[in-house]
Protein backbone atom coordinates (compact mmCIF):
# COMPACT_ATOMS: atom_id res chain seq x y z
CA UNK A 1 0.00 0.00 0.00
CA UNK A 2 2.96 2.11 0.72
CA UNK A 3 3.95 2.05 -2.80
CA UNK A 4 0.37 3.48 -4.12
CA UNK A 5 1.00 6.23 -1.63
CA UNK A 6 4.46 7.39 -2.84
CA UNK A 7 2.63 7.42 -6.81
CA UNK A 8 0.07 9.20 -5.80
CA UNK A 9 2.58 11.58 -3.94
CA UNK A 10 4.71 11.39 -7.37
CA UNK A 11 1.19 12.02 -9.86
CA UNK A 12 0.45 15.35 -7.70
CA UNK A 13 3.84 16.88 -7.54
CA UNK A 14 4.42 16.79 -11.57
CA UNK A 15 0.58 18.00 -11.90
CA UNK A 16 2.04 21.19 -9.66
CA UNK A 17 5.06 21.56 -11.31
CA UNK A 18 3.30 21.57 -14.34
CA UNK A 19 1.01 24.10 -12.74
CA UNK A 20 3.97 26.50 -12.07
CA UNK A 21 5.22 26.32 -15.22
CA UNK A 22 2.25 27.57 -17.06
CA UNK A 23 0.92 29.99 -14.59
CA UNK A 24 4.03 32.33 -13.91
CA UNK A 25 3.57 33.79 -9.96
CA UNK A 26 1.62 30.83 -8.88
CA UNK A 27 2.57 29.18 -6.06
CA UNK A 28 0.25 26.07 -5.85
CA UNK A 29 0.66 22.88 -3.59
CA UNK A 30 -1.08 20.22 -2.30
CA UNK A 31 -2.56 22.27 0.99
CA UNK A 32 -3.57 25.36 -1.82
CA UNK A 33 -5.24 22.93 -4.40
CA UNK A 34 -6.91 20.26 -1.69
CA UNK A 35 -10.18 20.42 -3.18
CA UNK A 36 -9.08 20.35 -7.00
CA UNK A 37 -10.16 17.20 -8.84
CA UNK A 38 -6.46 15.88 -9.23
CA UNK A 39 -5.64 16.14 -5.30
CA UNK A 40 -8.90 15.02 -4.04
CA UNK A 41 -8.29 11.69 -5.90
CA UNK A 42 -6.10 10.09 -3.46
CA UNK A 43 -5.77 6.48 -5.01
CA UNK A 44 -3.79 5.65 -1.44
CA UNK A 45 -7.03 6.39 0.25
CA UNK A 46 -9.54 4.58 -2.41
CA UNK A 47 -7.28 1.74 -2.31
CA UNK A 48 -7.54 1.00 1.54
CA UNK A 49 -11.06 1.93 1.91
CA UNK A 50 -11.70 -0.38 -0.92
CA UNK A 51 -10.10 -3.29 0.67
CA UNK A 52 -11.77 -2.24 4.07
CA UNK A 53 -15.43 -2.28 2.57
CA UNK A 54 -15.04 -5.39 0.39
CA UNK A 55 -11.95 -7.27 1.03
CA UNK A 56 -11.21 -7.75 -2.82
CA UNK A 57 -8.56 -10.71 -3.34
CA UNK A 58 -7.90 -8.87 -6.22
CA UNK A 59 -6.94 -5.76 -4.32
CA UNK A 60 -3.42 -5.66 -5.87
CA UNK A 61 -4.91 -5.44 -9.42
CA UNK A 62 -6.82 -3.25 -8.13
CA UNK A 63 -4.10 -0.51 -6.71
CA UNK A 64 -2.51 -0.88 -10.15
CA UNK A 65 -5.52 -0.08 -11.99
CA UNK A 66 -5.89 2.91 -9.61
CA UNK A 67 -2.24 3.87 -10.22
CA UNK A 68 -2.97 4.02 -14.11
CA UNK A 69 -6.42 5.69 -14.08
CA UNK A 70 -4.63 8.94 -12.36
CA UNK A 71 -1.72 8.94 -14.41
CA UNK A 72 -3.76 9.26 -17.65
CA UNK A 73 -6.22 11.66 -15.74
CA UNK A 74 -3.35 13.44 -14.92
CA UNK A 75 -2.21 14.14 -18.44
CA UNK A 76 -5.28 14.66 -19.28
CA UNK A 77 -5.60 17.38 -17.06
CA UNK A 78 -2.62 18.85 -17.82
CA UNK A 79 -3.42 18.86 -21.35
CA UNK A 80 -4.69 22.13 -21.87
CA UNK A 81 -1.97 23.91 -20.24
CA UNK A 82 0.37 22.94 -22.92
CA UNK A 83 -1.79 24.80 -25.52
CA UNK A 84 -0.20 28.34 -24.07
CA UNK A 85 2.04 28.74 -27.16
CA UNK A 86 1.19 32.10 -28.60
CA UNK A 87 -2.06 33.26 -31.18
CA UNK A 88 -3.81 29.70 -32.61
CA UNK A 89 -5.90 30.42 -36.03
CA UNK A 90 -9.19 27.84 -35.60
CA UNK A 91 -8.83 26.72 -39.45
CA UNK A 92 -11.77 25.82 -40.81
CA UNK A 93 -13.93 25.45 -44.07
CA UNK A 94 -10.73 23.54 -45.82
CA UNK A 95 -8.26 26.70 -45.79
CA UNK A 96 -5.75 24.60 -45.28
CA UNK A 97 -2.97 27.44 -46.32
CA UNK A 98 -3.55 29.29 -43.07
CA UNK A 99 -2.73 26.44 -40.75
CA UNK A 100 0.44 27.20 -38.97
CA UNK A 101 2.59 25.38 -36.52
CA UNK A 102 0.64 26.75 -33.33
CA UNK A 103 -2.82 25.32 -34.84
CA UNK A 104 -1.17 21.55 -35.89
CA UNK A 105 0.01 21.76 -32.13
CA UNK A 106 -3.65 22.09 -31.19
CA UNK A 107 -4.66 19.19 -33.81
CA UNK A 108 -2.23 17.63 -32.10
CA UNK A 109 -3.31 17.77 -28.54
CA UNK A 110 -6.65 17.75 -29.90
CA UNK A 111 -6.15 13.86 -31.13
CA UNK A 112 -4.07 13.16 -27.83
CA UNK A 113 -7.14 13.92 -26.10
CA UNK A 114 -9.49 11.55 -28.01
CA UNK A 115 -6.70 8.49 -26.99
CA UNK A 116 -7.14 9.66 -23.44
CA UNK A 117 -10.32 10.00 -22.94
CA UNK A 118 -10.97 6.70 -24.10
CA UNK A 119 -8.36 5.08 -22.77
CA UNK A 120 -9.63 6.98 -19.09
CA UNK A 121 -13.27 5.32 -20.17
CA UNK A 122 -11.85 1.54 -20.03
CA UNK A 123 -9.86 2.26 -17.21
CA UNK A 124 -12.26 3.04 -14.94
CA UNK A 125 -15.38 0.07 -16.52
CA UNK A 126 -11.98 -2.16 -15.92
CA UNK A 127 -11.34 -0.86 -12.56
CA UNK A 128 -15.11 -1.28 -11.99
CA UNK A 129 -14.88 -5.28 -13.10
CA UNK A 130 -12.27 -5.76 -10.54
CA UNK A 131 -13.95 -3.96 -7.72
CA UNK A 132 -17.46 -6.08 -8.35
CA UNK A 133 -16.55 -8.99 -10.43
CA UNK A 134 -12.52 -9.29 -9.01
CA UNK A 135 -11.72 -9.95 -12.73
CA UNK A 136 -11.42 -8.38 -16.05
CA UNK A 137 -13.24 -10.06 -18.67
CA UNK A 138 -11.58 -9.60 -22.25
CA UNK A 139 -13.98 -8.92 -24.72
CA UNK A 140 -12.69 -8.60 -28.09
CA UNK A 141 -16.02 -6.57 -29.93
CA UNK A 142 -18.46 -4.09 -27.91
CA UNK A 143 -16.21 -4.24 -24.73
CA UNK A 144 -17.64 -1.09 -23.23
CA UNK A 145 -21.64 -2.13 -23.83
CA UNK A 146 -20.38 -6.00 -22.26
CA UNK A 147 -19.04 -4.64 -19.29
CA UNK A 148 -21.65 -1.68 -18.08
CA UNK A 149 -24.65 -4.42 -18.95
CA UNK A 150 -23.13 -7.05 -16.84
CA UNK A 151 -22.19 -4.49 -13.69
CA UNK A 152 -25.48 -2.07 -14.16
CA UNK A 153 -27.01 -1.84 -11.81
CA UNK A 154 -24.36 -1.89 -9.19
CA UNK A 155 -22.22 0.89 -10.78
CA UNK A 156 -25.15 3.59 -11.38
CA UNK A 157 -24.39 5.73 -8.48
CA UNK A 158 -20.56 5.76 -9.92
CA UNK A 159 -21.09 5.31 -13.63
CA UNK A 160 -24.46 6.63 -14.52
CA UNK A 161 -26.36 5.36 -17.34
CA UNK A 162 -26.83 9.19 -19.10
CA UNK A 163 -23.03 9.26 -18.70
CA UNK A 164 -22.26 5.87 -20.31
CA UNK A 165 -24.04 6.74 -23.18
CA UNK A 166 -22.41 9.84 -24.26
CA UNK A 167 -19.00 8.56 -23.75
CA UNK A 168 -20.32 5.55 -25.94
CA UNK A 169 -21.01 7.88 -28.58
CA UNK A 170 -17.94 9.58 -28.58
CA UNK A 171 -15.89 6.69 -28.80
CA UNK A 172 -18.26 5.86 -31.95
CA UNK A 173 -17.70 9.17 -33.69
CA UNK A 174 -14.04 10.02 -33.09
CA UNK A 175 -11.93 7.14 -31.54
CA UNK A 176 -13.65 5.03 -33.77
CA UNK A 177 -12.82 6.79 -36.66
CA UNK A 178 -9.70 7.52 -35.93
CA UNK A 179 -9.14 3.84 -36.32
CA UNK A 180 -10.73 2.16 -38.94
CA UNK A 181 -12.19 5.37 -40.96
CA UNK A 182 -11.08 8.53 -42.21
CA UNK A 183 -9.48 10.93 -39.22
CA UNK A 184 -12.53 12.94 -37.32
CA UNK A 185 -9.46 15.25 -36.08
CA UNK A 186 -8.28 15.71 -38.93
CA UNK A 187 -11.72 16.62 -40.09
CA UNK A 188 -11.81 19.73 -37.93
CA UNK A 189 -10.07 21.61 -40.41
CA UNK A 190 -13.23 21.63 -43.05
CA UNK A 191 -15.72 22.82 -40.16
CA UNK A 192 -15.94 25.99 -39.24
CA UNK A 193 -16.04 25.09 -35.05
CA UNK A 194 -13.83 22.54 -33.33
CA UNK A 195 -14.58 20.56 -29.92
CA UNK A 196 -11.54 20.27 -27.22
CA UNK A 197 -13.79 17.86 -25.74
CA UNK A 198 -14.97 19.46 -22.23
CA UNK A 199 -17.87 17.77 -21.87
CA UNK A 200 -16.47 14.47 -21.84
CA UNK A 201 -13.79 15.22 -19.74
CA UNK A 202 -16.36 16.97 -17.08
CA UNK A 203 -17.96 13.63 -17.23
CA UNK A 204 -15.15 11.83 -16.51
CA UNK A 205 -13.81 14.03 -13.68
CA UNK A 206 -17.22 13.74 -12.02
CA UNK A 207 -16.99 9.77 -12.29
CA UNK A 208 -13.86 9.69 -10.67
CA UNK A 209 -15.40 12.43 -8.21
CA UNK A 210 -17.98 9.76 -7.12
CA UNK A 211 -15.92 6.92 -7.26
CA UNK A 212 -13.87 8.99 -4.36
CA UNK A 213 -16.40 9.69 -2.78
CA UNK A 214 -17.90 6.21 -2.69
CA UNK A 215 -14.75 4.60 -0.93
CA UNK A 216 -13.56 7.35 0.97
Amino acid sequence: MDKIDTYNLKFNEYYLNNLKRSMPGFHPSVITCKDWPIIKFNIGTISKKIYEKINPKCIEKIAYKLIDIKMVYVFLQIGENDLSRGPILIVGNNEVEKLNPNTLHLLQQVHYRVYLISVLTEMLLDLLQLIYSSKIEDHSKNKWNKIYKKLNPKIQNIFPASDFKKLVAFKNKYRTAELHKFSSIRGFISKSEWSHFQQEEKILQKIIARLSESFN
